[in-house]
């Protein structure tokens, strides 16, 4: 059975060549890889917080990044931590907790044809998630808005507590939600992959550990988040706004320690 490679965001390190123009997608006439565009290591940012609303800067090792905390019905906050990254806590009840980083204004020249034409992936490094009690949520998702964790544009990777020893993951879109994979014992690390193609259809990959992918389009398994309905004119929908958003909900607390993005270009 073929092995997928894989890419350390921690250490920029490969663990197999990278995919070429017949590997899955992008322009012809050369190899197809896959350019890191933008590497934050949250653990190296100044402590700050904890944050319950409003924008703040976080001076993370690689650049600087904006984070927008938002709660909905909760008493939860994001604290950035040195050394830890950010953590962001559900307090109470069956609110959210988000925090959305904001990756257009972090990537340099992200315009229409920087999105229409190449496919980008956010791998999301998670260290920590814990759960309270049952039906408590740590969610990933690529948005258009920081506002709004569970919005009808939002794509994303999801994870539920089953009981106290099992995860249920799922995927998220158009406001509703999908169960992918079996009932496992509850994972802690690992990287969250989201792949967008065309500035809005999302599909994503879980991978344990703290290796992504190096090509996630050949990730197996490769689950389908979906897109905004594709219409004959008019911009992509994350063309205005791209935010990265963690989200807690109910009794949830989640730790990011990187965000690393990547697009497929051809040499």
């Amino acid at each position: 059975m073929p092995i997928t490679p894989c890419f350390d965001p921690d250490t920029g390190a490969s663990g197999g060549p990278a995919s070429s123009g017949g590997g899955g997608g992008g322009g012809g006439g050369g190899d197809v890889g896959w350019v890191t565009k933008l590497s934050l290591a949250l653990t190296g940012a100044s402590s700050s917080g904890p944050h319950t609303t409003g924008t703040t800067t976080v001076d993370a090792t690689g650049g600087n990044i904006d984070m927008t905390a938002d709660r909905t019905g909760n008493s939860g906050n994001v604290t950035i931590t040195a050394g830890t990254g950010a953590v962001v806590t559900a307090v109470g009840g069956s609110g959210a907790m988000s925090g959305f980083f904001d990756l257009k204004a972090a990537l340099t020249g992200y315009d229409i044809e920087y999105i229409r034409f190449y496919p980008i992936v956010v791998d999301v490094t998670v260290t920590a998630i814990n759960f309270d009690d049952d039906g408590s949520i740590a969610n990933i998702s690529l948005t258009d808005s920081k506002t709004a964790w569970n919005d009808g544009d939002a794509r994303a990777w999801e994870l539920y507590r089953a009981n106290a020893t099992d995860e249920t993951r799922r995927v998220r879109g158009a406001g509703g939600t999908t169960v992918i994979g079996t009932q496992r014992t509850q994972v802690q690390q690992r990287v969250i992959s989201l792949v967008m193609t065309s500035g809005q259809v999302v599909t994503l990959a879980d991978t344990d550990g703290s290796t992504a992918p190096v090509n996630p389009h050949t990730a197996s398994p490769l689950y389908v988040a979906g897109g905004d309905a594709i219409g004959r004119t008019g911009d992509p929908l994350y063309l205005a706004n791209l935010f990265v958003g963690v989200t807690a909900f109910g009794g949830a607390s989640i730790t990011v320690s990187k965000i690393v993005v990547r697009r497929q270009e051809a040499s």
